[in-house]
């Protein structure tokens, strides 16, 4: 039997999001350590460390390209300690991402789709791996957003930004697609 068929069958039913993705990537920097030790020494168990190597890289590809988890959980695209360093409009677009997913959750309208079934939606939304998905969707348009129109967005009489609750409504389409894609993709998957 193809190595191939087995794996893309494999795949097909195996439940990427248990997946915690930030520690999959930090256990990859250990483990890429632990290889250039170990090639420094000569030894060749190295060799051997590397096929562990690779299939986590296919992982975190499948993750990235196919299950559209953002890259920046999944890859170390920053250094760790710049990670958390946030501006007042990153802190201010997290924050509404959080409203908005929160919203959504409660709003029984939002569970009503005629292309999705209700309980494919509710269990996307109360997966840990499809939430920090959804938010962070969020957040990178809202940061889009006011970089592109920063006076379309609210502001005190400091001139912060303030969450407006109009604002699910402009961001709720991207959940909406995001269900939608996953349960395309399910479709796929199960045919």
């Amino acid at each position: 039997m193809n190595i191939n068929h087995i794996i893309n069958t494999d795949m097909k039913n195996f439940d990427f999001s248990k997946i915690d993705f930030t520690d999959l990537r930090t256990q990859k920097g250990v483990l890429l350590v632990i290889i250039d030790e170990l090639e420094k020494k000569q030894d060749i168990r190295f060799e051997e460390l590397n096929g562990i190597l690779h299939l986590i890289d296919s992982i975190q590809d499948y993750a990235v390209d196919v299950l559209g988890v953002p890259e920046m959980h999944v890859f170390d695209l920053d250094v760790e300690e710049n990670r958390e360093a946030s501006t007042p409009e990153e802190n201010f677009a997290r924050e509404c991402a959080n409203s908005i997913f929160d919203f959504l959750c409660e709003s029984d309208g939002f569970h009503q789709d005629d292309e999705v079934p209700s309980i494919f939606i509710e269990e996307m939304m109360t997966n840990k791996m499809h939430e920090a998905v959804i938010k962070s969707n969020i957040r990178e348009q809202i940061l889009e957003d006011l970089k592109q129109t920063p006076d379309a967005f609210q502001r005190n009489g400091n001139g912060n930004l303030i969450y407006d609750a109009d604002m699910r409504e402009d961001y709720e389409g991207l959940v909406t697609d995001y269900i939608r894609k996953q349960f395309a993709r399910k479709q796929e998957e199960d045919i």
